[in-house]
């Protein structure tokens, strides 16, 4: 609900500011006054084009500020979006300069779609573009849609989704056509060089022990001199009389053994001797072995030289070491599968078309029945709307056809009037009248306002073009919607004002318009004017206090 809003520097309207209440509320004032110029703020703060042109004569700037109680979802989405909610009211402003337009929620800059998505989606306004927007099929299955009960909200969501997952697919399947040579290309590489990896089977390590069993098998003979001379030196083979490093530690460790008896010390020597004595001959046995397991083999080296070759070369463009190539062959495994599959096969991805194709036409009868079934019934509820709209002849006909399948559906919704029961029924952009417009929109608005979140609805002028007996049955209309939502009115109708919980008045004088609010005596005045009254107690006064009388009444006992 709004419940301020502050206005400065806008065309010819001095600043002002407006507190609004729920119930109906409604905006007077001779025709040219300035009216107008209210929804013109409520516009730019709904997220609607900002002109410069607006901007009040000798001001560098237009302000509209407002501050709307807004539902717990939505307070609860700003919330989670790094807005300030202050106990479920939220700050939105839209400021209009001659270079440029802002906006703002909570405070904080925003682009103007954010007020559309936010501001719009809790203030509806009906002006006359809207009343002809009602000739629309798209507007007329959008009303529908927002009518027909659960679940048609959510078979409208499947649907739509489901459209999305077919026109994917048929996107895909087009470029799948148009790079087919290219793709089969990239499949056959990819095959080819992971068959390749997966034959060679690299460790992660692979190059290191590769070049260690390489460099071991190129240099036997040296590798074999080496152990053998140390073999030598430990043992004393092939040195004649010279002593083995083994026997000279074997005599330290008799020499210290023997001597332990007279300093406990050299026992612990001894022990560590001992220790060192176990190890050379542990190195003498391994040194043995390592000798014994060294011999030339061509074939092997070959074979070794062979297959790093073969690792280089699959490494070349692709990994630095076959850690990375592992890698690399598992992202590749990741699109040999894509491409084999919805995403690379052209026949695969037509295979998925079908099948969602069929899902979709599934999901689309299914809406489309949902469509006819609140097609009738909606034409039911606004023909009684409509009957005490003083069209009690009228018949509003919601037509549901199949066409071909699109982003909403199969079906194409069409309203019909039907003025009398002897004439033809005819589409609204065909055969109804400014007038006739105005109350279908207003009946369809009372129809489908106790199905919806309490928002501000405004309304321009929806009594034009009416009088007499029809005015009053407009402003009952309005009057019960305003029991579900916040209801403003731009109106000429002493009827429809009458009828109002709070009225504001727009004057223009010296070529500038003032807003203003009135009640008790002042709104009988204004009611006064409205009838074409001049006198203080006359017919027109008389007139004025009996319509405000029976609003009184009707909400008295309502």
């Amino acid at each position: 609900m709004l419940t301020d809003l502050r206005v400065s520097g806008l065309a010819l309207l001095e600043d002002c500011e407006l507190e609004l209440g729920g119930g109906l509320t409604a905006i007077t004032g001779e025709t040219g006054a300035g009216k107008t110029m209210l929804l013109t703020a409520l516009r730019l703060l709904t997220g609607g084009r900002a002109e410069p042109r607006i901007i009040k004569t000798g001001r560098g700037r237009t302000e509209v500020d407002a501050v709307i109680s807004v539902p717990t979802a939505v307070a609860n989405d700003l919330e989670e979006a790094g807005f300030q909610v202050d106990e479920g009211e939220v700050a939105f402003a839209r400021t209009v300069t001659p270079s440029r337009s802002r906006a703002a929620i909570s405070g904080r800059p925003v682009p103007a779609r954010a007020l559309a998505d936010t501001a719009g989606s809790l203030i509806t306004i009906h002006g006359q573009a809207d009343q002809w927007r009602l000739k629309s099929p798209t507007h007329q299955r959008e009303l529908l849609d927002r009518y027909a009960p659960p679940p048609h909200d959510q078979l409208l969501v499947d649907y739509q989704r489901q459209w999305a997952t077919v026109t994917n697919l048929r996107a895909r399947i087009a470029q799948l056509e148009a790079d087919e040579d290219r793709l089969e290309v990239e499949l056959r590489y990819l095959r080819e060089v992971t068959d390749e990896v997966t034959a060679l089977d690299p460790s992660p390590d692979e190059e290191v022990q590769l070049d260690s069993a390489i460099d071991r098998l190129s240099n036997v003979e040296q590798l074999r001199s080496a152990s053998s001379g140390a073999l030598a030196t430990l043992t004393g083979e092939g040195f004649g009389s010279e002593p083995a490093v083994a026997d000279l530690l074997g005599s330290v460790v008799d020499v210290l053994l023997k001597a332990s008896y007279l300093d406990p010390q050299l026992e612990e020597y001894s022990r560590r001797a001992q220790s060192m004595d176990a190890e050379i001959n542990d190195l003498i046995s391994d040194l043995r072995d390592y000798g014994e397991a060294l011999f030339d083999d061509p074939d092997e080296l070959a074979r070794l030289h062979e297959r790093r070759a073969t690792l280089t070369e699959l490494c070349r463009g692709r990994a630095r070491d076959a850690a990375e190539l592992l890698a690399w062959c598992e992202t590749a495994k990741t699109r040999i599968g894509e491409l084999e599959g919805v995403e690379g096969d052209p026949q695969a991805a037509r295979l998925a078309l079908e099948a969602a194709e069929q899902e979709l036409q599934k999901l689309a009868e299914n809406l489309s029945a949902s469509r006819q079934l609140a097609a009738e019934d909606l034409g039911k509820k606004v023909n009684g709307e409509l009957a005490a709209l003083a069209l009690a002849n009228a018949r509003v006909i919601v037509e549901v056809s199949t066409t071909e399948l699109s982003a909403s559906g199969q079906d194409r919704v069409q309203m019909l009037l039907q003025p009398h029961p002897n004439a033809p029924a005819t589409p609204l952009d065909e055969g109804a009248s400014g007038g006739e417009l105005s109350r279908i929109m207003l009946a369809i608005e009372v129809v489908l306002a106790t199905d919806q979140t309490p928002q501000t609805m405004v309304f321009d002028e929806v009594d034009a073009g009416i009088g007499g007996l029809t005015a009053n049955q407009v402003g009952a209309r309005l009057k019960a919607l305003a029991d579900f939502h916040q209801v403003i009115v731009v109106t000429h109708l002493a009827q429809v004002a009458a009828l109002a919980d709070a009225n504001f008045v727009v004057e223009k004088r010296d070529g500038t318009a003032r807003v203003r609010p009135v009640s008790n005596e002042d709104k009988t005045d204004e009611i006064v004017r409205m009838l074409g009254g001049d006198d203080k107690e006359g017919a027109a006064r008389r007139h004025a206090l009996k319509l405000e009388r029976a609003g009184n009444v009707e909400e008295s006992t309502s």
